[in-house]
């Protein structure tokens, strides 16, 4: 019996250890492909080189003698502001399908999607009505978003960047005092929730703010809540075609948004990032990518899941729509397991602490 057991235990080691080998192997030669495939040319020992020796600020070796002033608007040169990603989706697609919502009647094409112009469209009747019915000022007013991932969420951003106001996205996690005190300090003309439940214990304050003049509902309400409460839906439904303004000349240097720190160490501060500052990003990204030889085609598909007040995720979803990607929200990242079967996403931005949700859970489901 010993002898017996001592042979089965050095046969599972021997398998074991080529186990072992296999999968490293195997995994040393996938690093290997990916690295060959999607080799961009910079040595990573050597990405960057000073060009001021006082201030040591440094530029990545590919760009070192450009002038970066303007050299991102060689790429997508009729990209300018934020207002034109759209419209580049829209071409890059050849008007192909833009947002996916869940078909909850339909379990054979679980996903319904709308065009990129039908996405314009919603775009610019937000914006028009930000701009004829609540009287706000291109280049002047600010808008404040407080959702979940969803895309009237993106309608709303998008029209502000057409239309020029600014835009200020809260986190769904503020107290009401945070929020406020922000609210006061941009003194934000309109804000916009994806349901009055969102605001329910500050509502009449919020009410009572003279420079609020409208709060903007994603979700049905009711008709007579108030006169400063608008319904997102029933804008869409009744502006006529005629009543869609044109776009005002919007300067790539204007504020594009208010970005907010984290608050962990107090109450969140606020910077502000310009058009340019958002573009010279996302076409750095796109020029990184296209060395990599990564793709990015209109069937392509994002499944958008991190907060969109966080930065990261906008100019994922911006870099996304400027491709003419396919887009999905999730409204939670608890539910991206529910989501990821049926959307089957090509492009999904991640964090370490969702990875580590991941791995929790798969391992909690190996352990049964």
């Amino acid at each position: 019996m010993p002898s017996s057991f001592s042979k089965s235990n050095g046969t599972y080691a021997a398998l074991a250890a080529g186990a072992v080998v296999a999968t490293y192997a195997g995994t040393h030669a996938y690093k290997s492909r990916i690295q060959r495939n999607f080799d961009d040319g910079i040595d990573l020992k050597n990405q960057t080189v000073e060009i001021d020796p006082i201030e040591h600020i440094r530029r990545c070796t590919f760009y070192k003698d450009i002038d970066i002033f303007t050299f991102h608007k060689t790429v997508y040169p009729t990209v300018q502001t934020l207002g034109d990603v759209f419209y580049n989706g829209y071409a890059a697609s050849n008007d192909g399908p833009c947002i996916g919502y869940l078909n909850e009647t339909n379990n054979e094409e679980p996903l319904h999607w709308i065009s990129y112009s039908t996405a314009l469209q919603q775009i610019r009747r937000i914006g028009s009505h930000l701009w004829t019915e609540a009287k706000l000022t291109p280049t002047k007013s600010t808008v404040a978003i407080i959702s979940l991932n969803r895309p009237e969420y993106s309608f709303v951003e998008f029209a502000c960047y057409m239309y020029g106001f600014t835009v200020l996205a809260l986190y769904t996690s503020y107290d009401p005092a945070t929020i406020l005190s922000i609210l006061e300090k941009t003194k934000t003309d309109v804000l916009v929730v994806d349901n009055l439940d969102r605001i329910s214990s500050f509502k009449t304050q919020l009410l009572e703010k003279n420079y609020i003049k409208e709060i903007l509902v994603m979700d049905e309400t009711a008709n007579n809540e108030h006169s400063k409460i608008k319904n997102i839906p029933k804008i869409l439904q009744t502006m006529q075609q005629a009543d869609i303004r044109p776009r005002p000349y919007i300067d790539p240097d204007n504020i594009a948004a208010y970005i907010l720190t984290s608050g962990t160490t107090g109450e969140p501060k606020i910077a502000m990032l310009s058009h340019t500052n958002f573009l010279v990003q996302i076409k750095g990204g796109i020029l990184r990518r296209e060395r990599a030889n990564v793709a990015a085609e209109p069937d392509n598909r994002h499944c958008s899941f991190l907060p969109m007040a966080h930065l990261y995720e906008r100019l994922v979803l911006i870099s996304s729509f400027i491709h003419g990607t396919q887009v999905v929200y999730c409204p939670v990242p608890e539910k991206l397991f529910e989501y990821y079967p049926f959307v089957k996403p090509t492009n999904i931005a991640m964090v370490p602490r969702v990875l580590n949700k991941v791995y929790d859970k798969i391992m909690a489901e190996v352990g049964k």
